[in-house]
């Protein structure tokens, strides 16, 4: 769904249309909302646009924890653990989840503050161009 939204904000469409089965003609993209509408019924565009944020951020942080919890066993069992492998915040992975989360966040073009997100109670907006 953040796809078509940013296709609809590139071309001056009503982004409220990606949840309308049709409006983009894309067999795939017909698929993906066929589930999405399934799955979060009776959710307008900005709502599904904060459990996405909500949902690449949950992710961003467990696999940055997740890699620590590693790298704090790994030193504790294996002698050479440091000299072998690059630290969580160094890791490409860590690294590659925690940009396009970013980017993800950054350009829907959504103010929204950390309290907030934690709460899952926002009040959004997304500003097309």
């Amino acid at each position: 769904m953040y796809f078509a939204v940013k296709f609809c904000a590139e071309h001056s469409m009503d982004i409220n249309k990606v949840l309308i089965p049709g409006a983009i003609a894309d067999p795939r993209y017909e698929h993906e909302l066929a589930l999405l509408l399934s799955e979060f019924p009776k959710r307008d565009v900005k709502q599904l646009l904060n459990e996405l944020i909500v949902a690449s951020e949950k992710v961003a942080a467990d696999t940055l924890l997740s890699k620590e919890k590693d790298d704090f066993r790994g030193v504790r069992i294996v002698p050479d653990y440091a000299s072998v492998h690059v630290p969580a915040k160094e890791d490409m992975f860590v690294r590659i989840t925690q940009r396009e989360t970013e980017e993800l966040v950054s350009s829907s073009h959504m103010p929204i503050s950390h309290r907030d997100r934690q709460r899952n109670t926002l009040s959004l907006y997304f500003a097309a161009g």
